[in-house]
Formats: C-alpha cells, sequence, structure tokens
C-alpha cells in the first residue's frame, strides 16, 4: 500500500517532531526526544499513549509537536556551554 493511503496528510517537505521537556529547577531542565512522524495526527496520537506511561504521566503538560520542515537549518546561529560553577567565586583562591 502507498505511503499517500496509508496516511493521507503526510507530507513529502515535513514531518512533526515530539519532545517531552520537565523542568527540574531554574537553570535545568530534561528534554526527551521522543520521536519523529510523518502527520501531526500520529505525533499526537503518541503523545496520547506516552501521557499513560511512568514519569511522562506525572508531567502530562511536558510534551510539545513541532512541525520541522525537511532540508532546512533550524538551528542557525552558534552556541556556548556554561558549565556548573562557573561563574562561581566564592572559593576563587587568587
Amino acid at each position: 500500500m502507498p505511503k499517500a493511503d496509508r496516511y493521507p496528510f503526510a507530507s513529502s517537505d515535513a514531518v512533526w517532531v515530539i519532545q517531552h521537556v520537565r523542568i527540574i529547577n531554574d537553570d535545568e531542565e530534561d528534554v526527551k526526544m521522543i520521536g519523529v512522524y510523518s502527520t501531526e495526527q500520529l505525533a499526537w496520537e503518541a503523545v496520547a499513549r506516552l501521557r499513560l506511561q511512568p514519569g511522562f504521566c506525572n508531567v502530562p503538560e511536558g510534551f510539545y509537536v513541532e512541525r520541522y520542515e525537511l532540508n532546512k537549518d533550524h538551528w542557525t546561529e552558534g552556541f556556548i556551554t556554561v558549565y556548573p560553577n562557573e561563574f562561581d567565586t566564592t572559593n576563587d583562591r587568587s
């Protein structure tokens, strides 16, 4: 069966990505990449299944479903890494 018949709203130029975010504290979060789906409907069906699972059921509002165009940069700038206590000078011995 052709893909178009099984998933009539599937797009060849985009996918749907699910992530789950759990806030740990003001400076830290736990982000999980859940999956990539051909349609928004399939993505939300996966969220419905996962919301019942341990951990996810404690933070059901943490799911994010987003459309991503294929063959496109979605992060277009550089990045920096800040390590814990990198700027903490309370134990500075200088």
